[in-house]
């Protein structure tokens, strides 16, 4: 999580990720902008989606809460469209507003939502391929849209050929994320070798 700092030497604990459909539950301890003074917070996010999150005072911080069932996007994080957001904290006060830091932060798909696909872009693209190479492609996979470099192409139109450099290029990029999630090194394992 990539946090840049406006106002202060402090870092304010934003999650680095949140799943839609869970309960949202978290503090913020601002010393300069405290609620007795009549202070809030907001947290605004940006990306697939719009949320704005206001704080409630929580003895001396800032306690952003959210339930995790209800199908309004004001009363629950179940709708909240899975992606990559940018998101600004800010202490506002009587017309007066401060940012605090800015930062990303990701919303993980809500696996319980019909339809729901717990697999990346990367591995969904990869899969639709290989079923198309194997010739066990559904309707939907046969027909599947990949953007490759702003271009758009449809797997059943693509030659085998193309088809084989995708699938290359898909496990690459999907081998990458595994070793991301793992923890490992892109390069593989360190082998010291002494003469």
């Amino acid at each position: 999580m990539a946090v840049s700092l406006i106002a202060g030497d402090f870092v304010p604990k934003i999650p680095s990720y949140i799943t839609a459909g869970t309960t949202l539950k978290f503090s913020v301890d601002l010393p300069c902008y405290l609620p007795a003074d009549g202070w809030t917070a907001a947290l605004y996010l940006r990306g697939p989606g719009s949320i704005d999150l206001t704080s409630t005072q929580e003895g001396e911080s800032h306690l952003f809460y959210v339930a995790a069932g209800s199908l309004s996007p004001a009363a629950g994080t179940s709708p909240w469209v899975p992606g990559e957001y940018s998101y600004s904290l800010r202490a506002l006060k009587a017309g007066e507003v401060h940012e605090i830091c800015t930062g990303m932060l990701q919303i993980k798909p809500n696996l319980l939502a019909p339809g729901a696909d717990g697999r990346s872009l990367v591995k969904q693209t990869l899969d639709a391929i290989e079923a198309v190479l194997a010739k066990r492609a559904t309707k939907d996979q046969e027909r599947y849209v990949i953007e490759v470099n702003g271009s758009r192409r449809e797997l059943w139109r693509t030659p085998i050929g193309d088809l084989l450099k995708l699938r290359d290029r898909y496990r690459a990029e999907y081998n990458s994320e595994l070793r991301a999630k793992s923890g490992s090194k892109l390069f593989g394992p360190t082998v010291r070798v002494r003469f």
